[in-house]
């Protein structure tokens, strides 16, 4: 993907989005420091469209929020309860 397809998807997604999630200009914004979120032309265009974007330190994988979501398979398997409806423990919860 590149800064024109990138511009593109939020053009086509973000005003949607926030007005879904009722979110109206009280919100932040959070991308990483790849190119096509950096270059000139989409800060330009955040700015334009008075998008709040969160400062985010570069290199930071620890400070994404959802990786602490997250666990691996086997984890969630062990958090399932063990009761006659589940006996498959197929690793999916439904809430």
């Amino acid at each position: 993907m590149n800064r024109v397809k990138y511009r593109e998807i939020l053009d086509e997604n973000l005003p949607k989005s926030t007005q879904d999630l009722r979110l109206g200009e009280r919100f932040n914004f959070q991308q990483d420091y790849d190119p096509k979120h950096t270059a000139k032309t989409m800060q330009e265009w955040l700015r334009h469209k008075s998008v709040n974007v969160l400062e985010w330190p570069s290199q930071s994988p620890d400070m994404n929020p959802i990786k602490h979501l997250w666990r691996p398979e086997n984890s969630c398997r062990a958090m399932l309860p063990k009761n006659g409806r589940n006996s498959t423990n197929t690793g999916v919860l439904s809430l």
